[in-house]
């Protein structure tokens, strides 16, 4: 939907519901979404929906901005959603994924890996 809130809200409503077929259409959504707002609460339900197939898209929000001019700068919040939305996946591959971000520039992305790849 053209609207952020109508689309924020319909996608929160996918992260809540949890149809099949919801993990694809959120990727196809991180992967085409400039608005800040789309992305995060597509990590969001991700988060919600806790699909493994969601863990290598959420991981490639949180890389480091590539050299290419045509990767977008990511927003803090967009990385910070990521993290939070790979905590609320249980995969094994999680925990090596957020490893890879304890020394993160980002304090709540270093805690949120910092929790996970230490939890008992």
């Amino acid at each position: 939907h053209p609207d952020v809130t109508v689309a924020v809200a319909a996608v929160r409503s996918l992260g809540r519901v949890k149809p099949a077929g919801a993990v694809g259409v959120l990727v196809s959504l991180i992967n085409s979404a400039w608005e800040k707002e789309r992305v995060i609460s597509a990590c969001q339900a991700l988060g919600k929906i806790a699909d493994p197939a969601g863990i290598e898209p959420l991981a490639q929000l949180m890389a480091p901005r590539g050299l290419f001019w045509r990767q977008r700068r990511r927003s803090p919040l967009v990385r910070a959603a990521a993290a939070s939305a790979l905590a609320q996946i249980s995969h094994p591959k999680v925990a090596k994924v957020l490893a890879r971000h304890l020394d993160d520039n980002d304090s709540r992305v270093r805690q949120i890996a910092h929790d996970i790849v230490n939890r008992p």
